[in-house]
């Protein structure tokens, strides 16, 4: 039931954008998620993350501006190595892991009509882009040596704990604070449209909340996505 009630909203939406001048354009993609580091404490790298949207399109000024908004999909995380001595000095622990945080996305763009000739239309657009977190992975491998002998070598995956905003997400217990469930992200991106039916998208996005789980040092961290997505319009 609920499928039919879905499928008979999109018919309505996509007939009521196309009586109204509107456009309702469906997209997937990927991009290279990394992180802005201040006062580093290892080595950070750059990972591979998709992306899909679903987006509705409101033209405004004669056709020269557009309103985005929508609902999509988004993976953003980052590769990080990180060692430490041994309390004894005779060898080291490292942590070879990979961070992964999945969002629910909802975009408030404003886009400029920068050239339209022929079948094509080319736009500037920027504005918010904010993310629902849905959940957290982190996957470790924890690698001990004394000297140059390996001791052992361990892969770990677990989910970080979330709260919603900064402002409670502090865990005294642990001198941590959680990750943040809601993180609002500028966005700007050059989109181009070709007959009115196809289109493709290259964006990037800042993240304004520090990314940092652990409170006790001086390490800020800033998620960046640089990406790309092609779709249809309706």
């Amino acid at each position: 039931m609920k499928s039919i009630v879905f499928t008979l909203a999109g018919i309505l939406s996509i007939g009521l954008c196309k009586a109204q001048g509107l456009k309702v354009s469906l997209t997937a993609g990927g991009g290279f998620s990394y992180v802005n580091v201040k006062h580093p404490v290892g080595e950070y790298s750059s990972i591979f993350c998709p992306n899909a949207a679903a987006r509705l399109n409101v033209p405004m000024a004669k056709g020269n501006v557009l309103f985005e908004t929508g609902v999509g999909y988004e993976m953003k995380g980052f590769g990080s190595i990180t060692s430490f001595l041994k309390d004894n000095r005779t060898g080291k622990n490292e942590f070879d892991s990979k961070t992964q945080y999945h969002y629910l996305k909802i975009p408030l763009l404003v886009s400029y009509r920068l050239l339209k000739k022929d079948n094509g239309t080319l736009w500037l657009g920027a504005g918010m882009d904010y993310g629902f977190m849905m959940y957290a992975t982190v996957s470790e491998m924890r690698s001990s040596y004394t000297g140059n002998k390996l001791d052992y070598k361990k892969k770990y995956t677990y989910h970080p704990k979330s709260a919603l905003l900064p402002s409670d997400s502090y865990l005294p217990q642990t001198n941590t604070a959680a990750l943040y469930k809601f993180d609002p992200t500028v966005k700007l991106q050059l989109t181009y449209w070709w007959d009115q039916r196809y289109c493709i998208q290259l964006f990037h996005e800042y993240s304004l909340y520090d990314h940092n789980i652990y409170t006790n040092g001086q390490t800020v961290m800033h998620l960046q996505y640089t990406g790309m997505s092609v779709g249809f319009l309706f």
